[in-house]
């Protein structure tokens, strides 16, 4: 009977235990028996098909209603009178190959030419590129003025970009030592 009550003792001595154990585990969150998880606020996919669907649509129609609304005075047939949103930046680095790398960068422009002008005193380099387009901005397909061609010192460079018969100017100054 004695051997009894100590397997008895034991054996809620280890009940104990494990209760214990698992009220530390849910309590320090290793373990989640008692209470529901949170569910997360955030979406784990991105938009539904009907969502991507309903803004394809919005954005069509917005892009028709621009395209489509006559402006005051005007024909009710003609596109409204919108004025393009076009700038010409420009940069030289002088590299140790003996020339100087032009570069372009071109907002509003998507197809065209590009007439680099390169002058040191009475002396000039012309080259020519065309417009290369890219999303965020487009460029000129390239310009490597070699410095023997007009010298050291202060240069001159003049670009004109030509787009649909019109053509805009940048010019900035360099200098090449």
């Amino acid at each position: 009977m004695k051997n009894r009550k100590i397997k008895i003792l034991i054996i809620l001595g280890t009940l104990a235990t494990l209760a214990i154990l698992v009220a530390l585990l849910e309590l320090t969150h290793v373990i989640n028996i008692y209470h529901k998880r949170p569910q997360s606020s955030v979406p784990t996919q991105g938009p539904t098909a009907e969502q991507k669907q309903a803004e394809a649509k919005f954005n069509a129609d917005s892009k028709k209603e621009l395209i489509t609304q006559p402006t005051k005075g005007d024909d009710p047939n003609s596109l409204p009178s919108v004025p393009p949103t076009t700038s010409i930046e420009l940069t030289a680095q002088q590299e140790p190959n003996n020339s100087v790398t032009v570069f372009t960068k071109l907002s509003g422009y998507s197809d065209g030419s590009c007439e680099l002008t390169s002058s040191n005193g009475s002396k000039t380099n012309n080259q020519s590129a065309k417009v290369i387009y890219q999303a965020e901005f487009s460029s000129c397909a390239g310009f490597s003025v070699p410095i023997d061609t007009i010298g050291k010192g202060i240069w001159s460079l003049k670009l004109a970009v030509t787009t649909n018969g019109t053509t805009a100017t940048k010019t900035i100054s360099y200098e090449v030592k």
